[in-house]
């Protein structure tokens, strides 16, 4: 009966712990242009885009790039990011209409 109890609690208290979670705050202070961030996309290639109201950006590795098709266009204050299957990326900015590319 021991055995049975001990047992037990040592089953309980090998699903009872609690799960980890990395997280990560990245700011202005890491090399972010903006923290106003309004949407965030990994495309089929792994790259993070981040769409702010400062502009788009992608992140490769460690280190923020500015898009420059966004910034050839003044393009800012970027609300959506999609990829279709033909890996073109749609951008949508308020009031500024879709960007592609």
């Amino acid at each position: 009966m021991k055995l049975k109890v001990l047992f037990f609690f040592l089953l309980i208290s090998f699903f009872g712990t609690a799960q980890h979670v990395d997280t990560k705050v990245i700011s202005v202070n890491e090399g972010l242009f903006s923290n106003n961030i309004q949407k965030i996309f990994i495309d089929s290639k792994g790259v993070l885009w981040i769409g702010s109201r400062a502009g788009l950006f992608k992140r490769k590795m460690n280190t923020f790039e500015i898009e420059t098709v966004a910034t050839k266009y003044k393009f800012n204050n970027v609300f959506d990011i999609y990829e279709d299957k033909n890996q073109n990326m749609w951008i949508a900015g308020y009031g500024q209409g879709v960007l592609f590319f």
